[in-house]
C-alpha cells in the first residue's frame, strides 16, 4: 500500500503544479505534454501495484483475529479503485481534443480534494462499508436468512410448471 500512496503523492503534486499555471493555454499545454510523461505510466504502475495488493488481500483469512486487517485492506482497496477511476477520467478528458482547460481544472481539483481527504474517506466511508460487507458475506446466520428470503422470492415469482401429461 505504501507504493500506492507514493504514486498518489506524485500524481497529486503534478496536479497542484498544473493548477499553478496562470495562462489557460499554458495549462492545457502543460497538461497534455505531461500526459505521456506522467499520467499514463502512473496509471499503469498504480494498476499493477493495486493488482498485487488485491492478491494479498485475497489471502487474508476472515477469522476473529484478522477481521480488522481484512476490513482495513478492503477499505484501502475501495479508496484506491476510486482514485484509479478518477485518474482514468482525467486521462479520457486530456485525450479529448474538445476539452477545455476549465473541465481539466475541475477534474484535477476533484482528484486533489479526494487525495487530501484520504484519511477521512477511509475512516468514515470506506472502512465502515468494508466492515458491513464483510460481516454480511461471512455471517452464516445472515447468509441463511438471505438464502431463505431469496428462495421465498423465487418461489413466489416463478410461473407454475407444466406437467408432462398436460397437453396444453
Amino acid at each position: 500500500m505504501k507504493a500506492l500512496h507514493l504514486l498518489e503523492q506524485k500524481i497529486t503534486k503534478f496536479s497542484k503544479n498544473y493548477q499553478k499555471c496562470e495562462d489557460e493555454s499554458e495549462k492545457e499545454l502543460t497538461a497534455r505534454n505531461r500526459l505521456h510523461e506522467l499520467i499514463i505510466p502512473a496509471i499503469g504502475e498504480y494498476n499493477r501495484i493495486l493488482n498485487k495488493v488485491l492478491q494479498k488481500y485475497n489471502q487474508i483469512n476472515y477469522s476473529s483475529s484478522s477481521k480488522t486487517k481484512k476490513a482495513v485492506q478492503k477499505a484501502a482497496l475501495g479508496y484506491s479503485y476510486h482514485f484509479l477511476d478518477l485518474l482514468m477520467k482525467i486521462l479520457r478528458i486530456l485525450e479529448s481534443e474538445s476539452t477545455t482547460a476549465d473541465v481539466i481544472d475541475e477534474n484535477i481539483t476533484l482528484l486533489i480534494e479526494y487525495y487530501e481527504r484520504k484519511e477521512e474517506l477511509l475512516s468514515k466511508k470506506f472502512y465502515p462499508k468494508a466492515q458491513e460487507e464483510l460481516s454480511a458475506f461471512y455471517d452464516s446466520d445472515l447468509r441463511s436468512q438471505l438464502d431463505s428470503n431469496l428462495k421465498k422470492f423465487l418461489d413466489k415469482h416463478q410461473p407454475p410448471r407444466k406437467h408432462r401429461n398436460d397437453s396444453t
